[in-house]
């Protein structure tokens, strides 16, 4: 509740049955983070080996930052919680890192596709250009082979 005269809050306590509450609460919200994170990695999988359309994956990527930026936070704010529980700093952190290091591949694979993408598609614009150019040249010297017979 808030002091009106200095607008400070009291500091807020959870009850025993209360930070057991919002324990349940987070743990189920940052496993299901987890699961749709699973689903949508493996698209994102499927999807760069499939898929040459960039903004296709990109938008599917979009979806998979958001995803993982909840389940980060989820994860930091049930961490605090856990360490509430039991007093002595106890948490689930390496199980987490664990699981973590699956959605670091998959953020790293992505990143490589568009780079690779990036480089692919500068090759293919040069050469396209200098075909193009290498044409023009070509037809230009043959309207001039032509003129001049």
């Amino acid at each position: 509740m808030a002091d009106g005269a200095t607008g400070e809050t009291r500091p807020r306590t959870h009850t025993e049955k209360g930070l057991e509450y919002h324990l349940d609460r987070k743990s189920k919200y940052r496993r299901g983070c987890e699961n749709k994170l699973v689903s949508l990695s493996e698209d994102i999988e499927e999807l760069l080996t499939t898929s040459t359309d960039v903004n296709e994956v990109k938008e599917l990527y979009k979806k998979w930052l958001k995803v993982y930026d909840e389940l980060l936070f989820t994860h930091e704010s049930l961490q605090g919680l856990l360490k509430l529980s039991t007093g002595s700093g106890e948490s689930d952190d390496k199980e987490f890192q664990d699981r973590n290091s699956r959605f670091h591949k998959v953020k790293d694979s992505v990143e490589q596709w568009a780079v690779s993408g990036t480089l692919i598609r500068a090759i293919v614009i040069v050469t396209s250009t200098v075909l193009w150019k290498s044409q023009i040249r070509f037809s230009l010297g043959n309207e001039l082979v032509g003129k001049a017979v």
